[in-house]
């Protein structure tokens, strides 16, 4: 199961030891966004997507919109 992380101000440390404290949920990778009022961390948990293309955050192409989620987009294919 993933791990996520996040707060509706802007800290790096604190989303860094959120992070620390459930790493065990997401050993495949992470990923953290900082804005001006909010933080999010993922940890990831690779089981069906391997590629780059799972990593998050994911953003929008116009950088308007960034999605941290866990879960299954099903029929996928």
């Amino acid at each position: 199961m993933c791990g996520i992380t996040g707060f509706n101000w802007k800290d790096g440390l604190m989303l860094q030891k959120m992070g620390e404290a459930i790493k065990h949920r997401g050993p495949d990778g992470n990923g953290t966004y900082l804005g001006s009022n909010i933080s999010l961390g993922h940890l990831e948990l690779a089981v069906l997507n391997l590629s780059e293309n799972g990593h998050q955050p994911m953003f929008s192409e116009d950088k308007n919109l960034i999605l941290i989620f866990n879960g299954r987009i099903y029929n996928f294919p």
